[in-house]
């Protein structure tokens, strides 16, 4: 079993994470269920919602791995037999993985073991701003496909129940935290944030359009790092290898086309859906979206690296020869 400590007594978040003052929580819903309900932050407190790049490239190759398991019991019209039925899932749905796992992680009353009440509706309002038939439908999918992958062996990571007619229930394995803790506290993954406006009156127009999608979340990646580059000087390292690599493993299992064909058919779909000047309203979001103190930390980071980098090349270039007298 994992040991299990406290959320409140964790290290500073990392930028991967909603800020500490995101982290309001709201108060017990009313339910009149036997489970504890489980205490999510207020919709008010999350500004922005933090994609993980990274993850959703991992949890792609995780899940196309297990594509056989995804499966919920459904029972045909006309007939009392049972059947298994395949679970539809788009490229969006691994960003949006990774997004649950920190939202249900920073609730106020987390503890394994535990079976808790949650509400699909105040969840999607957490996470889009609003709550619909769509963000719902996504949530509960989600949560159904968090529940059934074997992450650590056979042991599950969480157990999920959304039947008709009832509350939604979930139970949270000892693993779930360790998933969270190895792949989404980390600040060696590439983030975007984006505030709940855009996803409300831009993000949430592509969602079903997973190439539109992947590529907007790409592009204001780039475009975020481009304007923090532009604030400093010195090398600037090729973050567009990374980002085709992961919109390959996204896209690798369900598509024959080149990157450069995703991409473009990507972007296509952006200027259908948000207009000619997607590029220009993608880019202002995106800069508008940095904090003052996100681009003093970026400035002051590359500073450091580049004194550390100056350091050792001066190093290498003089080095420090003793002279040994080795006269008997």
């Amino acid at each position: 079993m994992v040991e299990r400590s406290s959320l409140t007594q964790r290290k500073p978040l990392s930028y991967a994470d909603q800020s500490n003052k995101e982290r309001e929580h709201s108060p017990s819903a009313n339910s009149s269920t036997k489970e504890e309900v489980l205490i999510l932050p207020k919709a008010s407190s999350w500004t922005t919602v933090n994609f993980d790049l990274d993850f959703a490239a991992l949890i792609a190759d995780i899940i196309n791995s297990n594509r056989n398991l995804l499966t919920v019991p459904s029972l045909k019209k006309g007939s009392s037999e049972i059947s298994k039925r395949k679970i539809k899932i788009s490229q969006a749905d691994y960003y949006f993985i990774g997004v649950l796992i920190n939202l249900l992680c920073s609730a106020k009353n987390y503890v394994s073991f535990k079976d808790f009440s949650i509400s699909i509706t105040e969840i999607s309002n957490v996470i889009f701003g609003f709550s619909s038939r769509a963000t719902n439908k996504l949530v509960k999918k989600d949560l159904f496909v968090m529940s059934l992958l074997p992450i650590y062996g056979q042991n599950k990571i969480m157990s999920f129940s959304g039947k008709k007619g009832h509350y939604p229930t979930i139970q949270f394995g000892p693993q779930f935290e360790l998933f969270y803790k190895q792949y989404l506290r980390t600040n060696t993954h590439d983030f975007v944030k984006i505030p709940k406006t855009v996803i409300k009156n831009v993000l949430a127009k592509v969602i079903k359009v997973p190439k539109a999608f992947c590529m907007y979340l790409e592009i204001t990646f780039l475009e975020t790092k481009k304007h923090l580059e532009e604030l400093t000087e010195g090398w600037t390292p090729d973050r567009t290898s990374k980002s085709d690599d992961r919109i390959y493993r996204l896209f690798s299992q369900n598509s024959k086309h080149s990157v450069s064909r995703i991409k473009r058919e990507g972007c296509n779909h952006l200027k259908n859906l948000i207009g000619d000047h997607y590029l220009e309203i993608i880019k202002e979001n995106a800069i508008n979206a940095i904090s003052s103190k996100e681009k003093e930390q970026f400035i002051n980071t590359k500073k450091a690296h580049i004194e550390l980098n100056t350091a050792k090349r001066a190093e290498a270039l003089c080095p420090n020869f003793e002279i040994v007298n080795e006269a008997v």
